[in-house]
């Protein structure tokens, strides 16, 4: 066997892993680390605008992160933000903690969020699944007055939103808006 051969039989391994890896964890979070569609980050950065000053020195947490897209927007757009991202999936986590690792206003935590005190958050961002949705109802409690919760393509049961956006041609998607 030579070099190119093992090098080549390593990289199938390791993606078997990872693929196995995602697998697992999409089917104990019922979440694929899928990213969010452009159209759907452009729609909640309207939405982010309409509530929040751009020099804002913000919280904002990004709740199931995944490989860290939203995270690296919410940052670009907000100079004087900090962003945390909650990922328990370790491929994603991984790549979102490597992807920062520099930056000082990101930062991405391997932990499920609702284990995660989250009371001092000015934004937060979710794109989950709607089981998760109905558990999150209850946190909303802990979140500080006036918190805005922007929940994409999943409402947040028992609560009415300020807003609902739709977004996307031919892949619709509904983007909801809360203030705690």
């Amino acid at each position: 066997m030579n070099f190119f051969d093992l090098l080549s039989s390593l990289i199938i391994i390791l993606a078997l892993i990872m693929a196995l890896g995602i697998a697992w964890y999409t089917e104990k979070t019922k979440v694929p680390p899928v990213p969010t569609l452009p159209w759907v980050r452009k729609a909640m950065l309207n939405i982010l605008k309409t509530h929040c000053a751009a020099d804002a020195p913000l919280n904002m947490a990004d709740l199931g992160s995944g490989w860290g897209g939203v995270q690296a927007l919410l940052a670009r757009q907000y100079k004087q933000a900090n962003v945390t991202g909650y990922e328990i999936a370790p491929w994603p986590y991984l790549s979102a903690k490597l992807r920062f690792i520099f930056a000082r206003r990101i930062k991405t935590l391997r932990q499920d969020f609702f284990a995660a005190d989250l009371s001092h958050y000015d934004v937060l961002i979710c794109y989950t699944h709607p089981e998760l949705m109905t558990s999150f109802k209850d946190k909303l409690s802990t979140l500080k007055a006036g918190a805005l919760v922007i929940s994409c393509a999943f409402p947040i049961p028992a609560y009415t939103p300020i807003e609902t956006i739709k977004c996307g041609r031919g892949i619709v998607t509904e983007i909801y808006v809360y203030r705690v």
